[in-house]
C-alpha cells in the first residue's frame, strides 16, 4: 500500500482583475493507492473545489515487461449537486 497524498491549497478566482478585493476558494485533494499486485493497482480519490467528488479507479500494467500503465475510474460528485459522473480513462508511461 502507498502512503496517501494530500494536498490544501488557496485558489485565486481566474476572472478577478488586479486590485479588487482577492476572493479565495479552498480546493484539496486526498489521493491514496493500493497495489494488489505488481501488475495492478487501486486508486481512490477525493477532491473538491465548493463540490466534493469521490473517484475510485484501477490501474493495470498490460504487458510484463513494459512500464506501461493503463487506468479506468469514474467520478462521482457527492451531496445534492446536479452533476453527472464522469468516465476517465488515463495512460501512464514514466519517462
Amino acid at each position: 500500500m502507498s502512503i496517501p497524498r494530500y494536498r490544501l491549497r488557496p485558489e485565486r478566482a481566474p476572472h478577478q482583475n488586479p486590485g479588487e478585493e482577492l476572493e479565495t476558494e479552498l480546493h484539496y485533494d486526498f489521493s491514496a493507492r493500493y497495489d494488489f499486485s505488481p501488475r495492478v493497482q487501486g486508486l481512490l480519490e477525493l477532491n473538491g473545489e465548493g463540490i466534493v467528488a469521490l473517484s475510485p479507479g484501477i490501474r493495470v500494467a498490460p504487458f510484463a515487461r513494459h512500464p506501461l500503465f493503463v487506468g479506468l475510474g469514474g467520478s462521482f460528485p457527492l451531496g445534492e449537486e446536479e452533476l453527472n459522473a464522469r468516465l476517465k480513462l488515463a495512460f501512464f508511461y514514466p519517462f
